[in-house]
């Protein structure tokens, strides 16, 4: 897009940071990309890494991700995503940084009963500590844009999914499974749903939205076409080959029964929606996969 990129990442351990470094070999070619290493949580760091630079906008992406190892340790899910997201939201203030756009999630919905899920609903009851952080962050987001004027843009991705997915989400792990191990595993009941979202649908949302969005907005990201549990296995056998039978799992704290997307404001404010098939998103991912691991 001719802009000039800084991309700020701490690499700490929550996956294997030889990865992350992996997954940044393309845009590390580009001379509009620069990298530095630092972490929001501490805010000196924050100023020395970036403070000389004149910052058109920030996409903050940076959190400790993960409902399940939220509830395993909630100490580091609030200090990076409250705390570092506070530290964001002040360099902003003090540079000026006119526009911000915030990383949510469809976990600030919780389990709600009644879909699809609009920006308007109730999101004040998260079933996990991830959820509660990112509530929180939007909340933040808002009361800086009420008091110092930038514009804010909260953007609640549902499932993001595709080339380079953290290792531990739904269907990087079932493909390895399938095509390292011949299993298939599950927790949950197969009925459980989920409105998986293709990366490159994801950027294009965030690139419109970069230049399009103006002062405060919570807006979903998500197809508006949930998958059931037992179809995306199917669909993930059928893109591998390999047919195993399913051993289901029993459920994990945090986890919710469904999320679906109301997509009407995104389409509103854009002009677009995600419009990647399942069945297309599992097979790209699946060629990414094989080609990373030389099968």
């Amino acid at each position: 897009m001719g802009r000039q990129v800084v991309c700020l990442d701490n690499f700490d351990d929550y996956y294997d940071p030889a990865m992350k470094m992996s997954n940044l070999e393309h845009a590390r070619s580009s001379k509009g990309f620069r990298l530095i290493q630092a972490d929001i949580r501490q805010a000196d760091g924050l100023e020395s890494a970036l403070g000389n630079l004149e910052i058109e906008a920030i996409v903050h992406l940076a959190a400790r991700p993960g409902v399940t190892q939220s509830v395993k340790d909630p100490q580091t899910t609030f200090s990076n995503n409250v705390l570092g997201t506070q530290n964001v939201l002040d360099f902003c203030r003090k540079k000026d940084v006119q526009r911000l756009l915030f990383a949510s999630s469809s976990s600030v919905y919780g389990s709600q009963r009644m879909g699809p899920l609009r920006e308007d609903m109730c999101a004040d009851r998260p079933e996990s500590p991830y959820g509660a952080s990112k509530r929180m962050g939007e909340i933040m987001c808002f009361a800086y844009h009420r008091a110092y004027s930038f514009d804010t843009i909260c953007m609640r991705f549902f499932t993001a999914y595709g080339p380079r997915q953290r290792p531990e989400m739904a269907v990087h792990e079932f493909v390895k499974q399938a095509l390292t191990q011949h299993t298939l595993s599950a927790h949950g009941p197969p009925d459980t749903s989920r409105d998986y979202t293709y990366v490159s649908d994801v950027i294009e949302c965030v690139t419109r939205i970069l230049d399009r969005c103006h002062g405060y907005e919570v807006v979903n990201i998500g197809g508006g076409k949930p998958v059931m549990l037992s179809d995306l296995l199917r669909t993930i056998m059928r893109a591998t080959g390999v047919f195993p039978e399913i051993t289901w799992k029993p459920g994990r704290v945090g986890d919710v029964p469904f999320t679906n997307a109301d997509t009407n404001k995104l389409k509103q404010l854009i002009g677009w929606v995600p419009s990647t098939p399942i069945d297309k998103g599992v097979i790209q991912f699946v060629q990414w996969f094989k080609a990373i691991h030389h099968m």
